[in-house]
Protein backbone atom coordinates (compact mmCIF):
# COMPACT_ATOMS: atom_id res chain seq x y z
CA UNK A 1 0.00 0.00 0.00
CA UNK A 2 2.98 2.15 0.73
CA UNK A 3 4.49 2.07 -2.58
CA UNK A 4 1.04 2.47 -4.22
CA UNK A 5 0.13 5.63 -2.49
CA UNK A 6 4.20 7.05 -3.09
CA UNK A 7 3.40 6.23 -7.15
CA UNK A 8 0.10 8.43 -7.03
CA UNK A 9 1.96 11.36 -5.27
CA UNK A 10 4.33 10.76 -8.06
CA UNK A 11 1.03 11.32 -10.66
CA UNK A 12 -0.45 14.15 -8.09
CA UNK A 13 3.34 16.60 -8.79
CA UNK A 14 3.26 15.94 -12.60
CA UNK A 15 -0.40 16.66 -12.69
CA UNK A 16 0.55 19.92 -10.42
CA UNK A 17 3.47 20.90 -12.63
CA UNK A 18 0.78 20.84 -15.55
CA UNK A 19 -0.28 24.37 -14.53
CA UNK A 20 3.64 25.61 -16.50
CA UNK A 21 3.67 23.12 -19.47
CA UNK A 22 6.51 23.98 -20.67
CA UNK A 23 8.43 24.22 -17.16
CA UNK A 24 10.22 21.34 -15.53
CA UNK A 25 9.78 21.79 -12.08
CA UNK A 26 9.65 19.59 -8.63
CA UNK A 27 11.13 18.04 -6.14
CA UNK A 28 13.92 15.27 -7.07
CA UNK A 29 15.91 12.91 -4.61
CA UNK A 30 18.65 11.61 -6.09
CA UNK A 31 21.02 8.68 -4.26
CA UNK A 32 24.79 8.24 -5.40
CA UNK A 33 27.95 6.41 -4.59
CA UNK A 34 30.76 8.69 -3.27
CA UNK A 35 32.51 9.39 -6.29
CA UNK A 36 29.57 10.28 -8.62
CA UNK A 37 28.02 12.23 -5.98
CA UNK A 38 31.07 14.24 -5.00
CA UNK A 39 33.08 14.45 -8.05
CA UNK A 40 30.10 14.58 -10.90
CA UNK A 41 27.16 15.42 -9.66
CA UNK A 42 27.29 18.64 -8.00
CA UNK A 43 28.21 19.73 -11.44
CA UNK A 44 25.60 18.00 -13.37
CA UNK A 45 23.01 19.00 -10.86
CA UNK A 46 23.91 22.79 -10.88
CA UNK A 47 23.48 22.96 -14.80
CA UNK A 48 20.29 21.15 -14.44
CA UNK A 49 18.66 23.74 -11.87
CA UNK A 50 20.27 26.53 -14.20
CA UNK A 51 18.15 25.22 -16.84
CA UNK A 52 15.28 24.43 -14.77
CA UNK A 53 15.07 27.06 -12.07
CA UNK A 54 11.56 25.37 -10.30
CA UNK A 55 13.94 22.20 -9.53
CA UNK A 56 14.80 21.48 -6.33
CA UNK A 57 17.18 18.57 -5.54
CA UNK A 58 18.05 16.81 -2.76
CA UNK A 59 21.06 14.19 -3.10
CA UNK A 60 22.76 11.72 -0.34
CA UNK A 61 25.72 9.65 -0.81
CA UNK A 62 25.86 6.50 0.27
CA UNK A 63 27.01 2.83 -0.72
CA UNK A 64 25.58 1.15 -3.85
CA UNK A 65 23.34 -1.10 -1.52
CA UNK A 66 21.90 1.55 0.54
CA UNK A 67 21.54 3.56 -2.51
CA UNK A 68 19.39 0.45 -4.90
CA UNK A 69 17.64 0.07 -1.28
CA UNK A 70 16.39 3.85 -1.05
CA UNK A 71 14.98 3.68 -5.09
CA UNK A 72 13.43 0.30 -4.42
CA UNK A 73 11.54 1.39 -1.31
CA UNK A 74 10.60 5.09 -3.65
CA UNK A 75 12.94 7.32 -1.06
CA UNK A 76 14.87 7.94 -3.61
CA UNK A 77 13.89 8.72 -7.43
CA UNK A 78 16.85 7.67 -9.41
CA UNK A 79 20.46 6.21 -8.61
CA UNK A 80 23.78 6.07 -9.61
CA UNK A 81 25.74 2.53 -8.28
CA UNK A 82 29.32 1.13 -8.76
CA UNK A 83 28.23 -2.17 -7.40
CA UNK A 84 26.18 -4.88 -9.91
CA UNK A 85 22.23 -4.75 -9.76
CA UNK A 86 20.35 -7.79 -9.21
CA UNK A 87 17.35 -7.11 -8.21
CA UNK A 88 13.37 -7.68 -9.83
CA UNK A 89 12.43 -4.47 -8.82
CA UNK A 90 15.16 -2.33 -10.42
CA UNK A 91 15.86 -1.21 -13.65
CA UNK A 92 19.66 -0.35 -14.83
CA UNK A 93 21.29 1.37 -17.46
CA UNK A 94 25.18 1.86 -17.90
CA UNK A 95 26.07 5.48 -17.51
CA UNK A 96 29.39 6.12 -16.92
CA UNK A 97 33.23 4.34 -16.99
CA UNK A 98 35.15 4.79 -14.32
CA UNK A 99 38.60 2.96 -13.45
CA UNK A 100 40.79 2.44 -10.04
CA UNK A 101 43.73 4.16 -9.36
CA UNK A 102 46.78 3.61 -7.44
CA UNK A 103 48.11 7.27 -6.36
CA UNK A 104 51.09 8.66 -4.98
CA UNK A 105 52.68 11.82 -3.94
CA UNK A 106 54.81 12.81 -6.92
CA UNK A 107 58.33 12.74 -4.57
CA UNK A 108 57.56 8.87 -4.17
CA UNK A 109 59.62 6.71 -5.30
CA UNK A 110 57.63 4.53 -7.15
CA UNK A 111 56.16 7.78 -8.88
CA UNK A 112 58.81 7.95 -11.78
CA UNK A 113 58.90 4.11 -12.46
CA UNK A 114 57.04 2.78 -15.55
CA UNK A 115 54.85 -0.54 -14.83
CA UNK A 116 54.72 -1.87 -11.57
CA UNK A 117 53.10 -5.49 -11.21
CA UNK A 118 50.93 -5.57 -8.35
CA UNK A 119 52.86 -8.12 -6.61
CA UNK A 120 55.47 -5.88 -6.41
CA UNK A 121 53.41 -3.18 -3.69
CA UNK A 122 53.16 -5.96 -1.31
CA UNK A 123 55.34 -4.31 1.17
CA UNK A 124 53.80 -1.10 0.66
CA UNK A 125 51.85 0.93 3.32
CA UNK A 126 48.64 1.76 2.46
CA UNK A 127 45.50 4.40 2.81
CA UNK A 128 42.53 3.26 2.67
CA UNK A 129 38.38 3.97 2.12
CA UNK A 130 36.24 2.46 4.94
CA UNK A 131 35.40 -1.68 3.82
CA UNK A 132 31.88 -0.85 2.71
CA UNK A 133 33.48 1.42 -0.45
CA UNK A 134 33.25 -0.53 -3.53
CA UNK A 135 36.59 0.90 -4.42
CA UNK A 136 38.54 -0.69 -1.38
CA UNK A 137 35.98 -4.39 -1.93
CA UNK A 138 37.88 -4.60 -5.89
CA UNK A 139 41.43 -3.30 -4.50
CA UNK A 140 41.16 -5.88 -1.92
CA UNK A 141 39.91 -8.71 -3.86
CA UNK A 142 42.40 -8.11 -6.59
CA UNK A 143 45.58 -7.62 -3.91
CA UNK A 144 44.83 -10.39 -2.00
CA UNK A 145 45.73 -12.42 -5.43
CA UNK A 146 49.75 -10.97 -4.37
CA UNK A 147 49.50 -9.91 -0.99
CA UNK A 148 49.85 -12.25 2.45
CA UNK A 149 48.11 -9.02 3.80
CA UNK A 150 47.55 -5.41 3.09
CA UNK A 151 49.34 -3.10 5.84
CA UNK A 152 47.01 -0.49 6.02
CA UNK A 153 48.07 2.05 8.34
CA UNK A 154 45.19 5.03 7.78
CA UNK A 155 41.50 4.36 6.83
CA UNK A 156 38.79 7.04 6.38
CA UNK A 157 35.47 7.96 4.93
CA UNK A 158 36.67 11.13 3.36
CA UNK A 159 38.84 10.79 0.08
CA UNK A 160 39.46 14.16 0.67
CA UNK A 161 41.23 13.15 3.56
CA UNK A 162 42.86 10.13 1.92
CA UNK A 163 44.12 12.32 -0.86
CA UNK A 164 45.50 14.78 1.62
CA UNK A 165 47.49 12.08 3.59
CA UNK A 166 49.06 10.15 0.52
CA UNK A 167 50.47 13.75 -0.69
CA UNK A 168 52.23 14.35 2.73
CA UNK A 169 53.54 11.06 3.47
CA UNK A 170 55.19 7.83 1.37
CA UNK A 171 52.13 5.81 1.39
CA UNK A 172 49.63 4.55 -1.58
CA UNK A 173 46.10 4.60 -2.03
CA UNK A 174 43.59 3.23 -4.45
CA UNK A 175 40.44 5.16 -5.38
CA UNK A 176 38.03 5.77 -8.16
CA UNK A 177 39.61 7.43 -10.77
CA UNK A 178 36.90 10.09 -11.02
CA UNK A 179 38.22 11.26 -7.30
CA UNK A 180 41.91 11.35 -8.59
CA UNK A 181 41.60 13.06 -11.63
CA UNK A 182 42.16 16.46 -10.80
CA UNK A 183 44.79 15.98 -8.68
CA UNK A 184 46.92 13.94 -11.13
CA UNK A 185 46.21 16.50 -14.31
CA UNK A 186 47.83 19.44 -11.92
CA UNK A 187 50.31 17.36 -10.83
CA UNK A 188 49.78 17.09 -6.88
CA UNK A 189 49.26 13.17 -7.34
CA UNK A 190 50.53 10.54 -9.41
CA UNK A 191 48.85 7.53 -10.62
CA UNK A 192 51.13 4.49 -11.28
CA UNK A 193 50.51 2.28 -14.08
CA UNK A 194 49.38 -0.98 -12.63
CA UNK A 195 48.52 -3.79 -15.15
CA UNK A 196 46.42 -5.91 -12.79
CA UNK A 197 44.34 -2.73 -11.97
CA UNK A 198 43.43 -1.94 -15.80
CA UNK A 199 40.25 -2.63 -15.89
CA UNK A 200 36.96 -0.74 -16.12
CA UNK A 201 33.77 -0.38 -14.00
CA UNK A 202 30.56 0.73 -15.31
CA UNK A 203 28.94 3.20 -12.75
CA UNK A 204 25.29 2.53 -13.25
CA UNK A 205 21.70 4.68 -13.12
CA UNK A 206 19.01 2.85 -11.36
CA UNK A 207 15.07 2.96 -10.99
CA UNK A 208 12.19 1.04 -10.34
CA UNK A 209 10.62 -0.85 -13.10
CA UNK A 210 7.18 -0.92 -12.05
CA UNK A 211 6.52 2.61 -10.98
CA UNK A 212 5.91 5.74 -13.52
CA UNK A 213 8.51 8.12 -13.43
CA UNK A 214 7.86 11.83 -12.80
CA UNK A 215 8.56 14.50 -15.50
CA UNK A 216 11.49 15.83 -13.33
CA UNK A 217 13.44 12.57 -12.63
CA UNK A 218 12.47 11.68 -16.46
CA UNK A 219 14.18 14.63 -17.76
CA UNK A 220 16.93 14.64 -15.77
CA UNK A 221 17.37 11.09 -16.69
CA UNK A 222 17.88 12.20 -20.19
CA UNK A 223 19.91 15.07 -19.38
CA UNK A 224 22.71 13.33 -17.45
CA UNK A 225 22.42 10.49 -20.53
CA UNK A 226 23.73 12.91 -22.49
CA UNK A 227 26.88 13.53 -19.92
CA UNK A 228 27.52 9.46 -19.93
CA UNK A 229 27.37 9.26 -23.79
CA UNK A 230 30.13 12.19 -24.06
CA UNK A 231 31.94 11.33 -21.09
CA UNK A 232 32.23 7.60 -22.77
CA UNK A 233 33.67 9.11 -26.21
CA UNK A 234 35.86 11.39 -24.48
CA UNK A 235 37.31 8.27 -23.14
CA UNK A 236 37.91 6.44 -26.01
CA UNK A 237 39.57 9.51 -28.06
CA UNK A 238 41.84 9.77 -24.71
CA UNK A 239 42.67 6.20 -25.17
CA UNK A 240 43.22 5.93 -28.83
CA UNK A 241 45.52 9.07 -28.20
CA UNK A 242 47.55 7.03 -25.47
CA UNK A 243 47.81 3.92 -27.90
Amino acid sequence: MLEMARGILVQVADLESLSLPEEVRGRLRIGAVAPVGNYVLPELCAAFMRRHPGVRIEMRIMPSHDVMEGVRNMALDIGFVSSPVNSSYLKAEPWLRDGLVISAAPDHPLASRGTIPLAELASEAWVLEKTLSSERISFTVEALKYFVSIDVVFEADSVEAIKRIVSKCGVLACLSRLTVEEEITRGELVALDVPELRFTRILSLVSRRDTQESHVCHTFRDFVRDYGEMNDTQNDINYANKS
